[in-house]
């Protein structure tokens, strides 16, 4: 991730859905909430933009999917 708040914020993100999910359903929930924080990112920190596209394509690499 290119913003190290957002990394935080995704690590957090997913250690607290791998503490609640059980696992067949764990990785749909992760990369649907981890999806969901970077596209609304922007609007609830203004004062710490990210490029959306850019950090989108960071995670699918992180996750070893295709860009």
């Amino acid at each position: 991730m290119n913003n190290p708040n957002l990394a935080t914020a995704l690590s957090d993100l997913c250690d607290a859905i791998r503490g609640v999910t059980l696992g067949s359903v764990e990785d749909a929930v992760i990369a649907a909430a981890a999806r969901e924080l970077i596209t609304n990112w922007n609007d609830h920190n203004p004062e710490d933009p990210i490029d959306e596209a850019a950090e989108l394509v960071n995670w699918a690499k992180a996750q070893g999917q295709p860009a």
